[in-house]
């Protein structure tokens, strides 16, 4: 790529205290999937539902445009150490948005220019770069455009994709055979890392309070009893995540659950119901119905 970075540099990655878009205008339902599969296929990436991060294909693009509606929805692609994000407006244009002061060097602005123009090789449209909330329609407001290639650049796109493949052996984290077996078992969906912080932070103050004991057989009976459909589990050990899952799968494979740690707390998300499950001794299990 022959490019003059200070000029791009200065006409494209201006620092005026806005963002930068990426648009991709006159996109279908079928664009967007094949946006969706290149970003998650080629980039380290995942989706991110009301604070849920989840895996990018964990969700059909369906049913993330439906949710669109009523939920927040961002989708994060991580490209060296910064972030570009994805929000899905409307099924007729893609629009991207990164922070120019984060693009600090030429190694930066080489791999945003080869995120756009393998967006354009994959998809058979025109890619520009915009101010943040230009008209899309004007190309007076086009800072850079990428046109597709009549060279291929199947080369390129397939060495991305093998890089990733690596960078996300090398990032995923190892919470052990028993945690993994458990996940599988409950489909069980890893929280943010700061949404962990919070429900962690919200157990320890609950736990200074009484709880009142029962027996296990007691305590998984109210469970199958409860009206909710979802539940948090937090294990004792530090390292692990808070997992979110339904309660159903989790009375089936509640040893599964107990397994992974020590301690072990199932909690509906206000906290107004909390079951605890010890280690000491037999299994020590204490239920709580807090008054809101």
């Amino acid at each position: 790529m022959n490019i003059d970075y200070k000029k791009f540099k200065s006409e494209v990655l201006y620092i005026d205290g806005s963002y930068r878009d990426i648009i991709i205008d006159n996109t279908t339902i079928e664009v967007w999937r094949k946006f969706i599969e290149f970003v998650g296929n080629t980039y380290i990436s995942s989706i991110v539902i009301d604070d849920e991060e989840l895996s990018l294909f964990d969700k059909s693009i369906d049913d993330i445009f439906i949710l669109s509606e009523t939920t927040n929805i961002c989708l994060k692609i991580l490209i060296l150490n910064f972030e570009i994000h994805c929000f899905f407006w409307d099924e007729s244009y893609i629009e991207l948005d990164f922070d120019p002061t984060d693009i600090n060097d030429e190694r930066h602005i080489n791999e945003i220019i080869t995120f756009i123009s393998l967006l354009s090789f994959v998809l058979k449209k025109e890619v520009h770069i915009m101010g943040e909330n230009a008209y899309i329609n004007d190309f007076r407001n086009y800072l850079y455009t990428v046109v597709p290639s009549f060279e291929s650049r199947e080369e390129l796109y397939l060495n991305r994709i093998h890089k990733t493949m690596r960078l996300k052996l090398k990032k995923k984290k190892n919470y052990g055979v028993l945690f993994d077996e458990c996940i599988q078992k409950i489909e069980g969906r890893i929280l943010l890392e700061f949404t962990n912080r919070n429900i962690k932070g919200k157990l320890d103050d609950l736990l200074l309070e009484k709880f009142n004991e029962t027996t296990y057989d007691n305590a998984l009976r109210e469970m199958r009893n409860n009206e909710i459909q979802e539940v948090l589990i937090i294990w004792d050990n530090a390292e692990l995540p808070v997992v979110r899952a339904e309660i159903k799968n989790i009375l089936q494979n509640i040893d599964d659950v107990l397994a992974v740690s020590f301690d072990t707390w199932i909690c509906s998300e206000d906290f107004k119901c909390v079951f605890e499950f010890n280690h000491e001794g037999s299994y020590l299990i204490r239920k709580t119905m807090l008054e809101s």
